[in-house]
Formats: structure tokens, sequence, C-alpha cells
């Protein structure tokens, strides 16, 4: 039974009188740390080039990951692919760069990562059509 609480230093006192941190008694709770990040760079190119990203996550990880996609290309629409190892999981399609009719800019999009842990997760991007200009699309895994 826990005798006393200090809120300010997310401590707690136990009986035994040892402390532990609040955040310990609670599974899955995460700092929500970047564990790898990737660019992929198309130059001007036809449609459904093919780019990847290989990612090794890094530190202990404790719950689930998610993709956070960064593309800045008006242009074109992105297919990626995302492979745990040698296992394909998922994929998705993310939007091109618009401005939406409340003047918000979208081009950072956010996607789970359900059943993702192997050592390495390959990301796959592919433009869906032609580029006439460059794009650096970024990809990003982050603990949830």
């Amino acid at each position: 039974m826990i005798k006393s609480m200090s809120p300010r230093s997310g401590r707690v006192l136990r009986e035994d009188d040892s402390y532990i941190n609040v955040a310990d008694l609670f599974p899955g709770v995460v700092s929500g740390k970047v564990v790898g990040t990737g660019t992929a760079q198309f130059t001007a190119c036809d449609a459904n080039t093919l780019q990847e990203v290989t990612i090794a996550p890094t530190g202990n990880i404790k719950s689930a990951l998610r993709l956070e996609v960064d593309n800045p290309s008006t242009e074109s629409d992105l297919t990626v692919e995302i492979y745990d190892g040698d296992y394909f999981v998922d994929w998705f399609t993310i939007p091109k760069k618009a401005t939406r009719a409340n003047g918000k800019e979208v081009q950072k999009h956010i996607r789970m990562l359900a059943g993702v842990g192997a050592e390495t997760i390959t990301i796959a991007v592919s433009n869906d059509t032609t580029l006439t200009s460059a794009a650096d699309v970024t990809v990003a895994i982050r603990e949830v």
C-alpha cells in the first residue's frame, strides 16, 4: 500500500520506506521518443519510383510504435509499404501536401505500426504520379 506521495517529483514512498517512480507503476507509460529516422530522396522522376529507408530501432522499446511521414510534395501522393525484417506488414497512401479549407497546411501524417518489432524495419516509399521537382520525404518511428 502506498503511504505517501510527492506529486512534484513523481516519486512514491512505499510502506517499506523505499521509493519508486510513479511511471514505473504503470506498464506502457513511455517517453514518446524517436527510435529511428530516415529520408527517401526523390528527384524529377516517373511515377512509381521506389525508394527504401531501413531503420534499426534504437533503445529499449516498451510499447507500440508509430510511423511519422512528412510528404512535402505538392505533385504526388505516396504509397508507403512497411516490412518487419523480411515480412510485409502493411501499406498506406499518404496524400500530397495541401492546404485545407480551414487554412491548415497538411503534409505530416501519422500511422500506427501494429505488429512491428524486428531488428530492422524497411519503409518502401514510391510516388504515385510523375514528379517534375525534387522532394525529400522524411520518415520517423516513434514509441507511443
